[in-house]
């Protein structure tokens, strides 16, 4: 740790003891008058830098300077470029890199992560000009394709489309960058060439870049991509030499993998995992997510991917069934790792868990029970952004539970019954070891409430015991002490913060309201949390007001010293007397209540068998301890938790038949603080 940053730790930790500070020191961004101006990720540094990856039309600026230095021409002005940046804690962009092809092309960002702590990686897919017109590359004007940094040549290729892979030190160095893309092989080994039909033009390789990527780099400079597999086997050309049998991956023109694959095992946006060595020059590992398929399976809102520090990498997406046939979609038969489901032509969210040499070790998911005659199709669940906290084991995961007005839906996950009842934004609690649920978070909106669409992640941050999620709401937002009504039936934007037990702690609303507004990333660094979105009219973000036309992509600056420490609950106390968690299992139902309590906890078992008078009870430390219930009759027992400390809790009971469920409890002091 330097000098610097823990002179500064030691002055916040100083603060911390003193006033409680919260305040916006900031908000600006970029904007335009066309469509397409937003901040896809964003990850800070340990001096309070934030970085972002984002997208930008022609005449965007910040704070009144071109964004694009060179004015756009020809057929590519109005195409979408990326823009790679640093802003200073005060606001100022340090430096920034731009990529910017003119020939009519969209150059697409899509992911950003940090590499270590002292450097960080963007996948972007960049579209290069064929003839008579320029790319604008990290600053550096091309006027030609062939000047570009690893040049194709019109013989090897129909497209002239790569995504890049970039790494940058903090200073705004790129310390890496490689080009990727994916061709097809036919039975014998050949490449597949395209057929042109003119006279005299050449055949062409068929090539691709990567689809909708996503990607994280491990202590050991491995790179792990999730790409959403664009496959054409049901459709590719046909040449003398056989069939389409695989794949080939290309780094910087040089073939570093294949892979193998019957034809018709794997259609379409079904997503394939890879895994390279450091520095992209082998690709180690390759793993298609669904191993077998008998109908058609469309797997088609950009898979997540994220590592948690541990030598595990979780994968986040959202499934389509389309035409399945069973009910049992395969993982891994060797692990015995599958999604299941008893409904048909449905969408649903899905989790799994790999090591580090892409094993499988377990797959849950969100599914939604159809009440009625309603067709499955009206009732949809997606997985959004995922984030961890290795001090107490957890993951949590956001997403949006959509449901036609006329069905009647029952959330559940892993056999516990949630609380969703309409279009609703959430966040799921789980233990990140096994997957076991622990709570359900869902957005305190009035009517219904969302995401925004999956084109911006990072939109979740866990940290001492607080889970942040930026989110979009209808008809209004009813935070403790506050309810917002949202104008003219517009949506507006909010930051929501809750305990990882589910109880709702605070929140911020932005005071924008238009049906264009999409909430962006988040990324908190100590007591700085950076909050990014897509405005199209005016917001507030504490005493600073934004007033912009057209697209405007915002990032404001919040402070609060108190993110440096645990959240424990201290407000006025809730009527306990009523308030109950009810678990659904194969073999009944318990409730548990009071929740919060105070002194005592009773369990009633609702039609299933008994539990065991022995439970374990784990603390947000991760601490473990064996406790006896009380058996008071008639499949009612209680435990007695008044010796313990005001926090929250995890209480593990088992069944006389040794299944186990897990509920998360909050202990309130009889004492309150205002």
């Amino acid at each position: 740790m330097t000098v610097k940053r823990t002179i500064w730790l030691i002055a916040m930790a100083l603060l911390s003891l003193g006033a409680h500070a919260q305040r916006f020191d900031w908000a600006k961004g970029y904007g335009s008058s066309q469509e397409g101006c937003l901040i896809k990720g964003t990850v800070t540094d340990s001096d309070g830098n934030l970085y972002i990856l984002g997208q930008f039309t022609k005449d965007a600026t910040w704070d009144g300077q071109r964004i694009l230095p060179i004015a756009p021409y020809g057929s590519g002005q109005n195409s979408i470029n990326t823009l790679i940046a640093k802003i200073s804690p005060s606001g100022e962009m340090l430096w920034k890199k731009v990529i910017h092809s003119n020939n009519n092309q969209n150059t697409l960002s899509y992911d950003i992560k940090p590499i270590g702590d002292t450097a960080f990686a963007c996948l972007v897919n960049v579209n290069l000009p064929t003839s008579g017109n320029y790319c604008y590359f990290l600053d550096t004007l091309l006027p030609t394709w062939s000047e570009y940094p690893v040049p194709l040549t019109a013989e090897t290729t129909t497209s002239a489309c790569f995504t890049t892979y970039l790494v940058f030190d903090f200073s705004g160095n790129v310390l890496e960058q490689h080009f990727i893309q994916v061709s097809y092989i036919d039975t014998t080994g050949n490449d597949y060439v395209f057929h042109y039909s003119q006279p005299n033009v050449p055949d062409k390789l068929f090539s691709y870049p990567l689809t909708n990527p996503s990607f994280d780099v491990d202590a050991n400079g491995n790179i792990y991509i999730c790409r959403q597999s664009a496959d054409h086997f049901d459709n590719m050309i046909s040449v003398e030499e056989g069939s389409a049998i695989g794949l080939k991956f290309w780094v910087d023109k040089q073939c570093v993998g294949t892979v193998y694959v019957n034809d018709g095992d794997h259609p379409r946006w079904v997503p394939q995992m890879l895994k390279f060595s450091p520095h992209m020059t082998t690709l180690t590992n390759s793993r298609y997510i669904f191993q077998s398929n008998n109908g058609t399976i469309y797997s088609g809102d950009n898979p997540y991917i994220k590592l948690d520090g541990e030598e595990q990498l979780f994968l986040i997406g959202n499934l389509s069934m389309s035409g399945m046939n069973y009910d049992t979609l395969m993982i891994d038969s060797a692990l015995n790792v599958s999604l299941s489901h008893s409904d048909i032509n449905i969408n649903w969210g899905y989790l799994i868990c790999y090591n580090d040499n892409l094993s499988p070790q377990y797959c849950v998911s969100l599914k939604d029970s159809i009440v009625g005659d309603i067709p499955p199709t009206t009732s949809r669940t997606f997985f959004h952004d995922i984030d961890f906290d290795s001090d107490s084991n957890m993951v949590f995961i956001s997403g949006f539970a959509q449901k036609n007005n006329n069905a009647t839906s029952r959330y559940t996950y892993a056999n516990t019954l949630l609380s969703m009842e309409r279009n609703d934004a959430f966040v799921l609690s789980l233990d990140k070891s096994t997957g076991t649920y622990q709570s359900c978070s869902v957005i305190p909106s009035l009517s219904s409430s969302n995401l925004g669409t999956l084109e911006s992640r990072g939109n979740l941050s866990a940290k001492n015991n607080r889970i942040l999620i930026q989110n979009q709401y209808y008809a209004g937002i009813q935070f403790p002490n506050q309810t917002v009504h949202a104008q003219d039936n517009n949506p507006g934007l909010c930051l929501t913060m809750f305990d990882y037990s589910g109880l709702l702690i605070a929140g911020i609303d932005y005071n924008s309201f238009h049906p264009q507004n999409r909430p962006g990333s988040i990324s908190m660094t100590d007591s700085v949390l950076y909050l990014s979105n897509l405005l199209r009219t005016d917001a507030t973000f504490g005493n600073l007001t934004v007033s912009e036309q057209g697209y405007f992509s915002c990032v404001a600056k919040y402070v609060d010293t108190a993110f440096m420490t645990p959240y424990v609950h201290t407000n006025d106390p809730i009527d306990t007397g009523d308030v109950r968690i009810t678990v659904v299992g194969d073999e009944g139902a318990f409730v548990a209540y009071p929740n919060p309590f105070r002194q005592k906890v009773t369990i009633e078992v609702q039609g299933g068998e008994p539990l065991t008078e022995t439970a374990w009870l784990t603390d947000l430390t991760g601490r473990r301890q064996q406790m006896r219930l009380t058996a008071e009759g008639a499949g009612r027992y209680s435990l007695d938790l008044t010796s313990r400390p005001q926090a929250a809790y995890l209480l593990t009971l088992t069944t006389a038949s040794g299944k186990t469920h897990t509920v998360r409890l909050l202990k309130q002091s009889d004492i309150f603080s205002r």
